[in-house]
């Protein structure tokens, strides 16, 4: 895991060191991730694939089918990340691989949709004829602005259109009791709201403010996961303490 570097006043500065890596097996990667410490999660995989039952993650579930098999896996670094931290590499490496075909069993804290989500993406960025992720980001913050302007963007792409439109749909629908989360619609609202955060840091101040603001305004009307929630709201906060 990233380990956050911070200064007196409690902000993050950036980060310790650390390494992108893959899990691959017969020479095909199988899952990216991140560490400081390669050794330690290694053995961290080692130990996990073989206790499946108390496990469930998609890649322990993969590596202990091999295992059971007696088929060999490794683990390789894919390159090195400083004090910018391991995120933008490792969103890379994996829209890398799932662009040119090859099948992960990676999961965004535990959310099995995001995995759907990033395939959709996938393939949205085959259909551009765009390998790099942080190219395809840049596309959709353009498209993003000239939505909210209500202008015409130059790279509208119906597509995209429809999986912004769908996700956000998805996001603003109401819990099926007024008193009660539900626990599906939660995990798609918070997969989005970290999309959306992810995706709103390289945009100009004011307007990564009003995003911010309405999807807090989106989370006091329906509901948010606590942890979602304070993460939002301490963005504002830091957002419009730098706006002052």
């Amino acid at each position: 895991m990233a380990i956050k570097i911070y200064n007196q006043a409690g902000e993050v500065t950036g980060y310790e060191p650390g390494i992108i890596y893959e899990l691959v097996y017969a020479g095909q990667p199988f899952y990216v991730g991140e560490t400081t410490d390669p050794a330690r999660r290694l053995a961290e995989h080692q130990a996990a694939g073989r206790n499946p039952e108390a496990n469930p993650e998609t890649k322990y579930q993969f590596i202990a089918a091999l295992n059971s098999q007696g088929l060999e896996w490794t683990m390789r670094e894919v390159s090195a990340y400083g004090s910018e931290g391991p995120e933008e590499s490792e969103d890379e490496r994996i829209m890398e691989l799932l662009v040119s075909g090859v099948t992960l069993t990676n999961e965004r804290k535990g959310n099995a949709n995001w995995m759907t989500e990033r395939q959709t993406i996938a393939q949205d960025m085959r259909d551009r004829g765009i390998t790099s992720y942080r190219k395809y980001q840049q596309v959709i913050e353009r498209e993003l602005v000239h939505a909210r302007s209500g202008t015409a963007s130059p790279q509208a792409h119906p597509e995209v259109d429809r999986v912004i439109d769908e996700a956000w749909n998805r996001s603003l629908q109401p819990t099926r009791t007024p008193k009660t989360v539900d626990l599906e619609e939660q995990s798609r609202r918070d997969a989005i709201a970290e999309e959306t955060l992810y995706l709103s840091e390289r945009m100009p101040l004011a307007e990564q403010i009003e995003i911010m603001q309405g999807l807090v305004l989106t989370f006091d009307q329906y509901g948010a996961s606590d942890q979602v929630r304070q993460m939002t709201q301490e963005r504002l906060a830091f957002l419009q303490s730098q706006d002052k």
